[in-house]
């Protein structure tokens, strides 16, 4: 392991005509995002079915629904579930690329839209190993082109 991959030093990452800091999260950086996100969506549908109530038939919800919420093994298996699906890989991408530079939704969307094009083949894919802290991925490597 190098002193750079130790201190997490951001690097440059190119895609497109676009060149972006980024350095990797930790586990804890990525865990807390995920996990708030799932808790966040199950309040949220929570909320939604207990309008919907009334009376004792709401309370008796709320307090079952409360009972309910994930936690331990089974917050820990949505959240990585989450960190895989598309609106995970956008926030994670935008929770480390804000540690170097302001970007919004829109900016990620451009981002991996760029990403999509043919000549910039797999860049996404190094940027993705690179922040899940796959050994030896340096986010500045050439990636071969298929002919």
């Amino acid at each position: 392991m190098s002193i750079s991959e130790l201190v997490n030093n951001p690097q440059d990452f190119k895609i497109g005509d676009k060149t972006y800091k980024v350095s990797r999260l930790s586990l804890s950086e990525y865990m807390a995002t995920a996990e708030d996100h799932v808790l966040s969506n199950y309040r949220k549908v929570m909320d939604s079915i207990a309008k919907m109530l009334t009376g004792k038939e709401k309370i008796d919800y709320l307090v079952q629904a409360g009972k309910e919420t994930p936690d331990g093994a089974e917050l820990n298996r949505l959240a990585v579930a989450w960190g895989d699906s598309m609106d995970g890989h956008k926030a994670i991408l935008r929770l480390a690329l804000n540690k170097h530079q302001t970007i919004n939704d829109e900016q990620i969307m451009e981002l991996m839209s760029e990403g999509s094009k043919p000549e910039n083949a797999g860049q996404l894919e190094l940027l993705g190993k690179f922040l899940s802290g796959i050994k030896d991925t340096p986010v500045t490597e050439t990636v071969e082109k298929k002919a």
